[in-house]
């Protein structure tokens, strides 16, 4: 089984996330996180930015689970 975040860079997101990790380590599993953005507008404020990455990365390499950051761009993010 895997744990799936849905991240946006707000408090939101960044709840969402310790969340997720909680419920990692509970399960004893692995979580992916996925901080999405249709990429039609120059900015979106919920899409991580590189800095936010390194430390989102960071504080996930420092919990103790396996975990999978992903970003991707477009209008159906399943596809």
């Amino acid at each position: 089984m895997t744990i799936v975040v849905g991240y946006s860079a707000d408090p939101f997101g960044r709840a969402a996330l310790e969340h997720g990790i909680a419920e990692a380590k509970l399960r004893r599993t692995t979580l992916r996180v996925v901080n999405p953005t249709s990429g039609e507008a120059y900015v979106d404020a919920h899409f991580a930015q590189p800095h936010e990455v390194h430390d989102i990365e960071e504080r996930l390499a420092n919990c103790g689970v396996e975990f999978e950051l992903t970003q991707p761009v477009g209008v159906d993010i399943a596809e």
